[in-house]
């Protein structure tokens, strides 16, 4: 018997709850839980801005959880999650090289890192120029020998 029903097709789907204003506990829930439906339950694929990757609490505090991280990379490599290029930006690499410019007082992103911190800002943009972590890795080990306190971050270098 042959299958008489339309194949669905797959709308591009931008979600204004993964927006960075949205900040409160709730309204990271509802980022999530709308990012789960449309991907799951709509079968659409969603499309993130950079903005929306690098300052997105929904977005990134699911990247932040091990148990999610590697389900969010597939969903990249499966086309379910896509990035709206801007302008003549490319990577997310570049949005963050970008948005950590020396000149700048705000930095639009959700990576805890201060404009005034020129040294920390320095090392990141080495770190994001060249796709080496190391020097970010010896610089956290120090700052943890000097205060006896656990450091907790990750950056992620999208390709």
């Amino acid at each position: 018997m042959k299958d008489k029903r339309k194949p669905q097709t797959r709308k591009n789907v931008y979600l204004f709850e993964l927006d960075s204003v949205r900040k409160t506990d709730e309204e990271i829930e509802v980022a999530q839980n709308a990012l789960l439906d449309e991907i799951v339950l709509n079968g659409n694929v969603v499309v993130m801005t950079y903005n929306q990757l690098v300052d997105s609490r929904g977005f990134f505090s699911l990247l932040c959880n091990e148990k999610y991280e590697e389900k969010l990379i597939r969903l990249f490599e499966m086309g379910a999650i896509r990035i709206s290029r801007f302008v003549d930006v490319r990577t997310v690499s570049q949005y963050l090289l970008n948005s950590v410019d020396a000149d700048k007082e705000f930095i639009y992103s959700a990576i805890p890192i201060k404009y005034s911190q020129k040294r920390l800002l320095a090392l990141m943009k080495r770190c994001l120029t060249y796709s080496d972590l190391s020097e970010l890795n010896e610089y956290t080990k120090k700052i943890i020998w000097m205060t006896g306190k656990k450091i907790s971050w990750k950056i992620y270098l999208w390709k």
